[in-house]
């Protein structure tokens, strides 16, 4: 670690990140560099295992700050890739690999056998 100095801190208190706080990462992460850190403070129970996941699927590294309760070093990666889909990339029909079942109205439910009158939201 060239330069762990944490750049800005964000306190979370008690905002899991369910309620919101990947919002409030994500605008904090936006003003970083890759390679570069900051500081999270948060009291959510639940905080310890969302935030090392979510740090995992948007490819940032987090760690626990040794020798303090509810605090959390997270490392930028840098700014995600948008993706954004075309109308061309959408399917009409899913691929039966998908694992999906779409309801359509007037067919047979292939698990009960009844036909279905209506679209079921």
């Amino acid at each position: 670690m060239a330069n762990s100095t944490p750049k800005q801190q964000l306190d979370l208190e008690d905002l899991a990140l369910h309620e919101g706080a990947t919002v409030l990462l994500r605008r904090t992460l936006a003003q970083l560099r890759a390679g570069d850190w900051f500081e999270v403070r948060g009291d959510s129970p639940q905080l310890v295992e969302q935030l090392a996941a979510w740090c995992r699927k948007e490819g940032h590294h987090c760690e626990p700050k040794l020798g303090v309760a509810g605090v959390y070093r997270i490392q930028s990666a840098g700014l995600a890739p948008s993706i954004a889909t075309s109308r061309i990339q959408v399917s009409e029909t899913a691929d039966p690999t998908w694992g999906v079942a779409p309801r359509w109205p007037g067919r047979t439910c292939w698990r009960t056998g009844n036909r279905r009158s209506k679209l079921h939201r």
